[in-house]
């Protein structure tokens, strides 16, 4: 929220209570141009858009809500997309930064880290949705990255009443399958003899949370002359171009990511890398199988019957979600509007690269319905 603000936006925060307990944060942003200054109050406290298309994001894995306003405002989606007149909503997923609260327990018990993406996709994505609709009465266009996809798609598929709240599911860096990742969940999805022992070696917790050391880090290593390019490596190991960084910014996107998760969801990732396919959380027993699934073995997802307009732009380079991985995924969905490849693209250069608001951004406001309702004039009386 201060990042929002300090760049002269309206940002509200809301918090969403899902039916297990957990409290989302939501913020909601809205450039003041948009609005006269005598009625906006009275659209933030009514929460009323006035008939402005919503944008909902949702971001990947490891990462957060600031993910999409942490460059420049002409570089970052959130505002791109406040600064086109629509009503924004970015989301935070369980467990991350800004989204550390249950009802029932706090984050020094193992409870609350028992999950993984398929709570998200069940809880937290139709809690955050149906809130919205309620507050907005606007059907919604999701834009997700990466994980932000896999539990849209997983939602749904499984919810078709959920699924028709949205008008358009813009997908940056899709993930359904991830049998042909590099990297880190190769890593240990090899070092591991079964996927759960990294319990035995992480414990049952958080998984890289955004720490007061990593904030540290960013703020006294980063910007040291000698040690900024071993900070902006591990930028790059993220997937992201070289040419395609911003090096002011990296401290940053150091002090905010990564965000944490559940080694639980680290767990079901390494399972999916192993199994590659899109499939439930395997609990690696028949008994605790069928007590969660009432089958013996993990549910494979059926993402075909995800029929909500989809639209996907996906890297020629990226690593995490490989283009063989996103062919199955074009393979698979039956409303599939657009395919978009950017050929030298990698993972991350969808959200923080520097071309990102040509080469991507332009292209979902061409997507996107435009802005139908009345325009107010500002405090200068400009359009």
């Amino acid at each position: 929220s201060e990042i929002i603000r300090s760049k002269g936006y309206q940002c509200i925060d809301h918090i969403v209570q899902t039916s297990d307990g957990f409290l989302l944060s939501l913020q909601r942003v809205n450039n003041r141009s948009f609005a006269r200054l005598d009625v906006y109050d009275t659209l933030a406290s009514n929460d009323e858009n006035d008939g402005k298309p919503v944008a909902f994001l949702q971001h990947g894995l490891f990462d957060a809500s600031s993910t999409w306003v942490i460059n420049q405002q002409h570089q970052s989606l959130g505002f791109v997309l406040a600064d086109a007149g629509y009503d924004v909503w970015i989301g935070n997923i369980r467990g991350n930064t800004y989204s550390r609260r249950n009802v029932h327990y706090n984050p020094a018990d193992p409870r609350f880290w028992d999950w993984s993406w398929d709570e998200m996709a069940r809880y937290d994505i139709p809690s955050m949705l149906h809130y919205i609709n309620n507050a907005t009465k606007q059907r919604i266009n999701y834009i997700g990255h990466s994980q932000g996809t896999l539990v849209a798609f997983v939602a749904f598929a499984n919810d078709q009443h959920l699924a028709n709240l949205v008008d358009n599911l813009i997908a940056l860096g899709p993930v359904t399958t991830v049998g042909h990742i590099v990297g880190f969940f190769k890593l240990l999805s090899e070092i591991a003899i079964v996927p759960e022992t990294l319990f035995k070696l992480f414990g049952i917790h958080e998984f890289l949370s955004s720490t007061t050391y990593m904030k540290w880090v960013a703020q006294h290593v980063c910007r040291e002359v000698i040690l900024k390019e071993l900070c902006i490596a591990s930028v790059l190991l993220g997937g992201l171009n070289h040419y395609n960084v911003n090096e002011t910014r990296v401290p940053v996107y150091i002090s905010h990511t990564p965000a944490g998760t559940s080694v639980k969801n680290v767990v079901h990732f390494v399972q999916m890398v192993r199994s590659k396919k899109c499939m439930a959380y395997d609990y690696n027993n028949e008994k605790d199988n069928f007590d969660h699934y009432n089958q013996t073995t993990a549910p494979v997802y059926n993402i075909s019957n995800m029929h909500v307009p989809t639209y996907l732009f996906y890297g020629g380079k990226d690593e995490l979600a490989d283009p063989t991985d996103v062919a199955n995924i074009i393979e698979s969905l039956p409303n599939i509007k657009e395919a978009i490849e950017i050929p030298e693209y990698k993972h991350l250069d969808f959200i923080w690269g520097l071309d990102a608001s040509k080469k991507v951004y332009e292209k979902i406001l061409n997507i996107l319905p435009k802005y139908g309702g009345r325009i107010y004039k500002n405090a200068n009386n400009h359009f």
